[in-house]
């Protein structure tokens, strides 16, 4: 089979260039040429080492570190807060900066959060449920007199 020219101007006979046509059918028959090799070379270069499982960076490795928007996207923990427990020192962070620098940029030390959140307590104190429920119902009945009088209104 012959195949159009080449970059370099000469007819593409090769095999593997036919091959590399059903494989990759989207790379035209120029394609190696086009980069400077046949597929016959490029083919050469693979080991055979292949997989067809999705590859990614971050499977089974956990960052040691992470910035204040993936700290919101990880454990939910938004920025005033974040520098609230900085502060109290219930989590750790250090802040990269140029010497000389007021700015840089913070980074939380992950497992420090992870420690935080294990040792957060499910308990409630009572007295602080009975003050929500106090304020929940405060609240409803206020926005019953503020729906009765807009009804009386109309």
């Amino acid at each position: 089979m012959v195949f159009p020219q080449r970059g370099d101007g000469k007819q593409n006979t090769d095999r593997n260039a036919e091959i590399g046509t059903e494989i990759f059918p989207f790379f035209d028959a120029n394609f190696g040429a086009y980069f400077g090799r046949s597929f016959s070379s490029m083919f050469d270069a693979m080991d055979g080492n292949f997989t067809t499982q999705p590859v990614a960076a971050t499977w089974g490795a956990d960052a040691e570190f992470v910035d204040l928007t993936q700290l919101k996207q990880r454990f939910g923990i938004g920025r005033s807060l974040a520098y609230v427990l900085i502060d109290n020192g219930d989590i750790q962070s250090k802040v990269l900066r140029r010497k000389g620098n007021i700015k840089g940029k913070r980074l939380i030390y992950v497992p420090s959060v992870r420690e935080f959140i294990a040792g957060q307590s499910d308990e409630i104190d009572p007295r602080l449920a009975a003050k929500c429920r106090e304020a929940n119902a405060v609240m409803r009945e206020k926005k019953k007199a503020a729906a009765e009088a807009e009804a009386e209104a109309r």
